[in-house]
């Protein structure tokens, strides 16, 4: 007996200092599958996936890879640990050493990968890969190193890690898919803070000027947009109006939008016409903006000491102007191109400035390409002939009311499809 206990003794002391020691895995895997139940980011994931293999299975090291296969997502990283100094660590893999992977199924030794691929392997101390699989598709893989004992893989090894990757797979998946909704809503976060900001760079108020009634609003197609209307001054005697609309939507249009506006918010200080004020503007943006991008715009320039207005076009839609006296509209279209699309010496010869003399009750309307190209579920457009009979019929009203009622036709219009462009209106009574 005291034999039999000093072997018992002696072959324990020996397994534990040459890491032979066996281990409880069928304990070790329900303690890991109720692990993987939680939330993890692929990072945390994939930290917690090489400490413990390596702990449980006793190997050098151990690592993991992931790639969203259906995504052809591909980062190149590859998380490690070193389980003889309790260390992680990074190695950067390439993903043409991932692909030579794909073909196999269950755990295999590196000797059957392609020389440079086995030489990557080898070279950081991986002897076996263990494919992570779901439904064929390669998520990932686990790269075991050799064993502390310096012992080869066991049966029970081998049965272990099938089932490690299969509970491992499963949470691999979870985790592409909490990445994703995670992404998806800092991204909301990110653009609802945009539409605010967007929404404060737009003028909170309409001036306030003698003789002139004046409402405007905008409402983007998506959280961010293009359009953009802007009262460059209002004074006793005046208003400069510039409304334009940036090629696109989305992000993109949003930042295009907030340079141009800035550019005629830093140009008005000049004090120039209208015409002016697109030549600088064209001059400065055909330099910093991107070949496929161009803005339209328009600037109008009221004078309510002699009631005369201003207007130069670039690109944009016409004018409205509803002549009161003789209750009849004229579209003011004078020539002009869009920003953005042509150098200085071309731009400024297409451009003109046409003057218009006003009287009381006169309505001038600005308004974006979302109005007229509005579409109804047949495809239809909402067209310039229903804008004219509202701006007739609201002629006695004031632009308030001239505004909503536009706003509201082409809500009708569309019915319950989803907004297609971004809606612009501004509107400007003579009283």
């Amino acid at each position: 007996m005291i034999l039999y206990k000093t072997g018992m003794y002696g072959q324990d002391f020996f397994d534990k200092k040459f890491y032979r020691q066996k281990f409880d895995y069928k304990y070790a895997q329900e303690e890991l599958v109720r692990l993987f139940q939680k939330k993890f980011t692929l990072e945390s994931l994939a930290l917690v996936i090489v400490e413990k293999v390596a702990s449980l299975v006793r190997v050098k090291t151990a690592g993991v890879v992931f790639s969203n296969d259906s995504k052809k997502a591909w980062d190149g990283k590859m998380f490690c640990y070193n389980n003889r100094d309790s260390k992680l660590f990074n190695l950067n893999m390439e993903q043409k050493y991932f692909e030579s992977i794909k073909g196999f199924k269950g755990t295999f030794s590196i000797n059957y990968l392609p020389a440079v691929s086995k030489e990557f392997l080898e070279s950081n101390g991986f002897l076996n890969i263990v494919p992570i699989k779901v439904n064929e598709r390669l998520l990932g893989a686990l790269f075991i190193g050799e064993k502390l004992s310096e012992t080869p893989l066991k049966g029970d090894d081998f049965e272990f890690l099938s089932a490690i990757v299969t509970s491992t797979s499963i949470a691999v998946e979870n985790a592409f898919l909490y990445e994703e909704l995670t992404k998806r809503e800092r991204m909301k976060r990110e653009l609802e803070i945009a539409h605010n900001i967007q929404v404060a760079s737009l003028p909170q108020n309409v001036p306030v000027v003698p003789g002139l009634d004046i409402f405007a609003t905008s409402i983007p197609a998506l959280e961010v947009g293009g359009d953009f209307y802007d009262f460059l001054n209002g004074t006793g005697n005046g208003l400069t109006i510039v409304m334009g609309d940036v090629s696109g939507k989305g992000t993109s249009a949003a930042l295009y939008m907030s340079k141009v506006q800035g550019i005629f918010q830093t140009l008005h200080e000049f004090n120039l016409s209208p015409v002016k004020l697109m030549t600088r503007a064209n001059h400065l943006l055909y330099k910093h903006i991107d070949s496929k991008s161009y803005i339209t715009a328009i600037g109008a320039n009221f004078d309510t000491l002699n009631k005369t207005l201003s207007f130069a076009r670039a690109g944009h839609l016409p004018l409205y102007y509803y002549n009161h006296n003789i209750k009849e509209i004229r579209k003011i279209q004078p020539n002009g191109m869009g920003l953005g699309l042509s150098e200085r010496n071309i731009f400024d010869y297409s451009i003109e400035e046409i003057k218009i003399e006003y009287s009381t009750g006169d309505i001038f309307l600005f308004v974006s390409d979302g109005v007229l190209e509005a579409l109804n579920r047949a495809g239809e457009q909402y067209g310039e002939s229903k804008l004219l009979e509202l701006i007739k019929i609201n002629s006695g009203f004031d632009t308030k009311k001239i505004v909503n009622d536009i706003l509201e036709s082409v809500k009708l219009f569309t019915s319950d499809t989803s907004q297609y462009d971004d809606i612009t209106v501004v509107a400007v009574k003579s009283v």
